[in-house]
This record gives structure tokens, C-alpha cells and sequence, in this order.
């Protein structure tokens, strides 16, 4: 099963169960703020408007489960907030829009993640760093992330 589908699958289980805080690997992790949190926090820095949470009757989200609605600009029409937090094709894309290719930026960007990769214990690049990882050093990056 792809990672992507397997988070969402876990992310759905975590809705029915009636924890609407952190996930069980989040917690792992130590991440402070919710996926939700996460992943619209990315979006709003990113350009997004009028993100929140909304039940949607759609094919993919049975029950209408909650999940992040927003306006794109590249689009220019409300669609889903992409999954940040569990997709690294999404993560690519906020670190190339939020310019962490500038000096100052792009230093507490690598520095926030070797922190993160030296915590687990092993020594590894940082082009090795997980989806949860980036999002985490994205939002220190610019200020946004919430203990």
C-alpha cells in the first residue's frame, strides 16, 4: 500500500475513533501540532486563502469525513490542502515556493533538520529526511510552528 494512502487511511482511523488531537506516530515523533495544523499552516505561508476544516461528501472521503479545504491561487478555485505531513512531492514544493534556496533561510532550514535526523540517533543526510521532518523545520523556518 503506498505511504500516502496508508497515512490517510490512518489519519481517517484516527476521525473514527475520536481523537482529533496528534496521531499515535506523531506523538512518536514528538510533533506538537496536529496534521491538520500542519498541513494548513504550510498552505496559508504558501499562498492559500480561506484554509479550514470541512466535511466533504466526495468518493475518496467516505462518511464525509473532515479534511482541509482551500482557496489556490495557482488554481484559482478551492480544492484540498495537499497532504504536507505525508507526502514529500508536497514538501518539495513548499520548500521551492517558501525560497529556501536563499542563504539565511535555507541555513536554519538544513540546521532545524540535522537537528531533527540527530535526535533519532543515526547519523544520515539530510536528503533523507521523513515528510513530518521538513514540515516541522518548514514552519521553524518561517516562525509558524506551535508547541
Amino acid at each position: 500500500m503506498p505511504e500516502m494512502l496508508a497515512q490517510r487511511i490512518f489519519h481517517r482511523a484516527d476521525y473514527q475513533s475520536g481523537c482529533h488531537s496528534v496521531d499515535s506516530r506523531a506523538r512518536a515523533g514528538g510533533i506538537q501540532m496536529t496534521e491538520h495544523e500542519i498541513n494548513a499552516a504550510i498552505a496559508e505561508v504558501m499562498g492559500w486563502k480561506d484554509v479550514r476544516l470541512e466535511r466533504v461528501e466526495h468518493a475518496s472521503l467516505p462518511n464525509g469525513l473532515p479534511t482541509l479545504i482551500g482557496f489556490n491561487p495557482k488554481a484559482n478555485c478551492r480544492q484540498f490542502v495537499p497532504y504536507f505531513h505525508s507526502d514529500l512531492n508536497a514538501c518539495h514544493e513548499a520548500e521551492e515556493v517558501l525560497q529556501f534556496d536563499h542563504y539565511p533561510r535555507r541555513e536554519r532550514y538544513h540546521e532545524y533538520l540535522h537537528q531533527m535526523i540527530l535526535k533519532e540517533g543515526i547519523e544520515r543526510p539530510l536528503i533523507s529526511a521523513s515528510a513530518p521532518q521538513r514540515c516541522e523545520a518548514i514552519l521553524r523556518t518561517i516562525g509558524k510552528w506551535k508547541e
